[in-house]
């Protein structure tokens, strides 16, 4: 398979970082560390004529002097030095850069820094991450470029495109749930276009769901034909679009330059093409953890088992609310439930399963997990569990869902309904195996309900 086009920008052969330091804590030396903590393979040089080293990399005075042209540049510079750099970086044969200041000089006259930077890249052909963005990070190829790097470096299955640096770390940095395979703060995207970032996705196999925190689409040819071909390959895009009133337009443009466009235009287009639009920032990230890890929803509705009779009342009412349809789930069904459980509880769906805490609680939890994932009427399966990470009341129950999930096609989705629950390290055992936990009784059913949408619209 061809190398794709932003392949020397996602994942370069050599990277040169301009500005490199060898003083610790400074912003030259926190992006070669960096990139050294992601797993790097390939030849990595520092462009800085006042440092020899920065840290185990050597650096050199300018580009003439590095052992060969480098791939890929970061320039991790100032405003007042950016044109320079880009300047003799083109120069040298770069043909792709990152960067992270937002190019502006004050009182400048026009043309802008921002300005000639755009048709320098335009008029090499060159490709920029940025700037006035926190970098890439490519998990799927082991090459990460910022000076905020991710925690963890497992490779996951969602495709994270942000025009906003905070929330791109954000996103990266708090719940080891969410496992990305790409993540992309784009900024002012001087050479580079979240349509061109999602074509790359799509070309990685690991890609199961594209997830837009975003202001603006400054392509919306490429914008819609991405869209196309990501609904022809079977891969969800959830889109959360700022932007939708008047002041948040204003503020967008202020931010990164963004004209944010009519949005009732912009709605037309992803529902022309199945894109799942969202409103925050969490219910973008439940959306994608659902759509990322679970299978596409069977035919039918939700099937739930809880642990709370209080709770499920709350659940049905919500469901009701937002319009997901729970499943009428056989006589047979019930009648394997009724087998299992004790006086206290009838069966039914949504089903309150929790009984005496006794030899026979988790009996009963399997026989009715089982009997709802087996049900021909229930697509989706959802658990309610109350458990923390520093308490289970019944421990096997983490084991019970992983062997629930091992034994149904169906999707499995675990929840809690405090938005607020401490469960990360639970959560990350989970997805692990595949199965997601949602935190928030709402952003659970808002994440199944899209589920449900997508599955309707493939059909």
């Amino acid at each position: 398979m061809a190398r794709h086009r932003l392949a020397a920008l996602l994942e370069p052969a050599s990277l040169a970082v301009v500005g490199a330091s060898g003083r610790e804590g400074s912003h030259g030396f926190e992006v070669v560390a960096v990139t050294r903590h992601s797993g790097y393979r390939g030849d990595l040089w520092g462009v800085n004529p006042r440092h020899d080293r920065a840290g185990d990399v050597a650096c050199f005075p300018d580009f003439a002097a590095l052992p060969a042209p480098p791939e890929h540049a970061v320039l991790a510079v100032g405003a007042a030095r950016l044109e320079a750099a880009l300047d003799e970086a083109l120069a040298a044969g770069v043909r792709a850069f990152t960067i992270f200041d937002q190019g502006h000089i004050a009182g400048e006259a026009a043309p802008t820094l921002l300005d000639r930077l755009r048709a320098k890249a335009k008029a090499a052909g060159a490709l920029v991450c940025g700037g006035n963005g926190m970098g890439f990070c490519n998990f799927a190829k082991g090459c990460c470029i910022g000076f905020q790097g991710p925690d963890r470096m497992e490779v996951g299955g969602i495709t994270f495109l942000t025009h906003s640096g905070s929330v791109f770390v954000m996103a990266l940095n708090n719940d080891p749930r969410y496992r990305f395979n790409l993540a992309v703060s784009c900024g002012q995207e001087i050479a580079g276009t979240v349509a061109d970032y999602m074509d790359y996705a799509l070309d990685l196999p690991s890609t199961r769901v594209i997830a837009l925190f975003i202001e603006t689409v400054r392509d919306p040819t490429g914008f819609a034909a991405v869209l196309a071909r990501a609904a022809t390959q079977g891969i969800p895009v959830v889109v959360a679009k700022m932007g939708r009133t008047a002041l948040s337009a204003r503020l967008a443009q202020v931010h990164s330059g963004a004209e944010v466009g009519d949005d009732s235009a912009f709605d037309e287009l992803c529902r022309r093409h199945g894109a799942i639009r969202v409103a925050s920032l969490d219910e973008l990230m439940a959306t994608s953890l659902v759509l990322g890890l679970a299978p596409l929803p069977a035919a039918g509705g939700l099937g739930m088992v809880l642990d709370s009779g209080g709770l499920r009342e709350m659940y049905v009412d919500l469901a009701a609310s937002l319009g997901v349809p729970l499943a009428e789930v056989s006589a047979a069904s019930l009648a394997r439930m009724t087998a299992v459980l004790p006086p206290a509880l009838r069966a039914d769906n949504p089903m309150d399963a929790a009984g005496p805490l006794d030899e026979s609680f988790i009996a009963v939890f399997r026989t009715c997990l089982l009997a709802i994932a087996e049900d021909p009427a229930v697509g989706l399966v959802a658990l309610e569990i109350e458990a923390r990470d520093h308490f289970e009341y019944q421990p096997s129950l983490r084991d019970l869902v992983k062997e629930v999930r091992a034994a149904t096609p169906k999707p499995l989705v675990v929840t809690n309904a405090m938005a607020g629950a401490n469960n990360r390290a639970i959560a990350a055992d989970f997805a692990a195996a595949g199965i997601p936990l949602v935190n928030g009784a709402e952003l659970a059913l808002r994440a199944i309900r899209a589920a449900f949408a997508f599955r309707d619209r493939r059909s």
